[in-house]
């Protein structure tokens, strides 16, 4: 990924039972990204079967977003996402926010605050409808630092979004974030959040996603 290697593993327990998911991002990376870089830039990494097989996610990506996305004065700031999709990668790549259907609310969150951002800044191309929290700081006079929020498509659960500004993880410091309390399509295992660890040697960011629960199965209508 721009020049430097990047990988992720799981960690089971004696049954075999996910215990976390994690992944790098060397600093470096962020710090230099080419100058010929200005649209945004996928890369598409597989995930361990005993990932894909015990949660809904078919795979990752990792998503560079020079100029950000709508809603402008919010996301519109470069910024580092993970997508963990629940769609297949075609499918996901596919989706071109030309399908109006937005998820019914039993999809959403069941926590106070979450909702869908409203038109013009509903969607985003390979993404879907973002759905955000009206307590996350950036929605309350603050700066957008990093965020933990659900992606929806054609009514459904399309991903689940970790993202960060790149001024924040070039300040080589770990953060937490938690994860949305978002039903599953499914059973399966959901995650509670995700530690991010910054190690000096080998300036590297580690991301483990952990706390893995049971899923509220709702199925989309």
């Amino acid at each position: 990924m721009f020049g430097k290697r990047v990988t992720n593993w799981v960690v089971l327990d004696k049954a075999g039972k996910l215990k976390a998911f994690k992944w790098t991002l060397p600093v470096t990376a962020v710090e230099n990204v080419p100058s010929g870089v200005t649209s945004d830039v996928r890369f598409w990494m597989k995930v361990p079967t005993e990932f894909s097989t015990q949660t809904v996610f078919t795979g990752m990506s990792y998503d560079y977003l020079p100029h950000g996305h709508a809603p402008a004065g919010v996301y519109n700031v470069p910024h580092w996402e993970n997508h963990f999709i629940t769609f297949s990668q075609e499918e996901s790549v596919a989706i071109n926010c030309k399908n109006p259907k937005y998820p019914k609310d039993n999809l959403l969150p069941p926590d106070p605050g979450w909702f869908i951002l409203p038109p013009p800044d509903n969607c985003v191309a390979g993404m879907g409808l973002h759905a955000v929290n009206a307590g996350m700081p950036e929605f309350n006079k603050e700066d957008f630092t990093k965020s933990f929020v659900p992606d929806y498509y054609d009514g459904k659960f399309a991903s689940l979004e970790a993202k960060a500004t790149s001024k924040m993880l070039i300040q080589r410091k770990s953060f937490e974030m938690i994860a949305p309390n978002v039903p599953a399509p499914r059973a399966s295992l959901l995650p509670g959040k995700i530690e991010v660890t910054y190690y000096r040697l080998p300036d590297t960011y580690v991301f483990s996603m952990t706390d893995f629960t049971e899923a509220r199965v709702v199925a989309p209508e």
